[in-house]
C-alpha cells in the first residue's frame, strides 16, 4: 500500500473512533497498533488529525481498500461493542471505499457475532466474493 493510502487509513480510523463522540483508550491502542503495522511513524500518526488531513487519492487496488475496511471493522469492535454511530460511519466509509452497503452490513454482523473471539477472516472474504460473483 502506498504511503499516502496508509495515512488515509489512519485518518479513517480516527474518523471512526470519533464517530460516537468518545475516544476510548482501546481505540487509541488499536490505532497505534495499526500505525505500527503500516509503518507509520508516531509523529506522523499524531499529526494526522481529522481537521488537518486532506484526502488526496483513494486506493485504486481493491486489496488496499479491503485492508482499510478490515482495520475499521476491528477498530469498531476493539472496545467490545459496535455502537449505532460506529455502524453508520463504517457504512459511509465502506461506500466511499467502493463497497456495497449489503456487504458492509453483513461484515459488521460477522464481526459482531464473533466479538471478543478470534475468527477466520475467510468469513469476511466470502461476503466480498458473493457480491463479486
Amino acid at each position: 500500500m502506498e504511503h499516502e493510502h496508509k495515512l488515509f487509513a489512519i485518518y479513517l480510523l480516527k474518523r471512526l473512533a470519533y464517530s460516537d463522540t468518545t475516544f476510548q483508550m482501546t481505540e487509541q491502542a488499536y490505532i497505534d497498533q495499526a500505525a505500527a503495522h503500516l509503518g507509520i511513524d508516531r509523529t506522523i500518526l499524531n499529526e494526522t488529525t481529522l481537521d488537518s488531513y486532506e484526502v488526496r487519492s483513494m486506493p485504486s487496488h481493491e486489496h488496499d481498500r479491503m485492508t482499510i475496511l478490515y482495520y475499521l471493522l476491528f477498530l469498531a469492535e476493539a472496545d467490545g461493542v459496535i455502537l449505532g454511530d460506529e455502524k453508520s460511519e463504517i457504512r459511509k466509509i465502506g461506500f466511499e471505499l467502493g463497497f456495497r452497503d449489503e456487504q458492509i452490513v453483513k461484515m459488521i454482523e460477522v464481526v459482531e457475532s464473533n466479538k471478543n473471539q478470534r475468527f477466520d477472516p475467510e468469513q469476511l472474504l466470502k461476503i466480498i466474493r458473493t457480491v463479486l460473483n
